[in-house]
């Protein structure tokens, strides 16, 4: 385990609920839990991951993982994103074989371009979200 995970671990120690967490994964294995319909549900229920917390890792071990903190960024048809703290991010969604989810947080602003029949699920806490829908998507938030 490596110093960026130890952080998440010595946080989620002191939030009783997280029954999922060992206390040796990596910073992978945490994202992808974070993007499981539990840990969307964890996340905006528990504020976490804390905005500190995020700062003080590893911003390029974060982004392979779709997890954005501080960044202005363009995406297209990423299947899970997270972006918390100072970032503005513009996701554009047209691919209907799929369906994404977004997490914002922290202030974060986001705006979510979905057209064709994208199907786009946004959980969100203490972010500024635009979902602009074209032709028949759908954007839930």
């Amino acid at each position: 385990m490596n110093k960026d995970a130890k952080i998440f671990h010595k946080k989620l120690k002191r939030i009783e609920h997280c029954e999922k967490i060992t206390g040796k994964e990596t910073i992978e294995q945490l994202a992808a839990l974070m993007f499981t319909p539990q840990g969307r549900e964890f996340c905006i229920e528990n504020n976490f991951p804390y905005l500190g917390d995020l700062r003080e890792i590893d911003k390029k071990e974060l982004e392979k993982h779709n997890v954005y903190v501080d960044k202005n960024f363009t995406c297209t048809n990423v299947e899970k994103v997270a972006v918390f703290g100072n970032s503005h991010a513009v996701l554009n969604y047209d691919n209907v074989e799929k369906s994404y989810h977004v997490i914002a947080m922290h202030g974060a602003k986001v705006k979510i371009i979905a057209s064709g029949y994208s199907v786009v699920f946004v959980e969100s806490k203490g972010a500024d979200i635009i979902v602009e829908k074209r032709d028949k998507a759908k954007g839930f938030v």
